[in-house]
């Protein structure tokens, strides 16, 4: 999902809830990513480590933490999403309900 952030390619985010996970994405991608959204569901992050400047980017973790610390919406962080073996199927463009005090994402029936 990060190749697309910048592009004329990027949906709105605006009142929505978006998910997310990465594979072999440096650590500095991941700051900043989203404005006006509704919630975050982040996946599994997998081989998300600075090979660059890893005393100055930190970890993917250390990032995401430091980004949900900052905003205002319900977060739920290590969803079971993403290029793993045991993961949720989510439908995107479903009305959904995130109640981030539980940890519990509701797919709203139409």
């Amino acid at each position: 999902m990060c190749t697309l952030i910048g592009t004329k390619f990027q949906p709105d985010f605006k009142n929505k809830i978006i998910f997310f996970e990465e594979v072999g994405t440096e650590p500095y991608v991941l700051d900043g990513m989203f404005d006006e959204v509704s919630g975050v569901i982040i996946g599994q992050m997998k081989n998300c480590n600075a090979n660059y400047f890893p005393e100055r980017d930190g970890t993917a973790n250390a990032v995401i933490n430091d980004w949900c610390n900052k905003i205002k919406v319900p977060c739920i962080k290590s969803f079971p999403y993403g290029h793993f073996e045991a993961r949720c199927v989510l439908p995107i463009g479903q009305m959904a309900t995130l109640d981030a005090s539980n940890c519990k994402l509701s797919i709203n029936n139409k």
